[in-house]
């Protein structure tokens, strides 16, 4: 099974190759680390 963090990896690395500005995958970056933050902290 892959961890949030790990996928986060591969999807940021397939931004970039994209060509996606560095803010775009920024905020992805901080989106899905508060999410996964929230979802330890409530148990899921």
């Amino acid at each position: 099974m892959i961890t949030i963090t790990e996928a986060l990896t591969v999807f940021t690395v397939q931004l970039e190759a994209e060509g996606r500005s560095r803010h775009t995958i920024g905020q992805y970056n901080r989106h899905v680390r508060l999410l996964s933050e929230w979802l330890a902290a409530n148990g899921c």
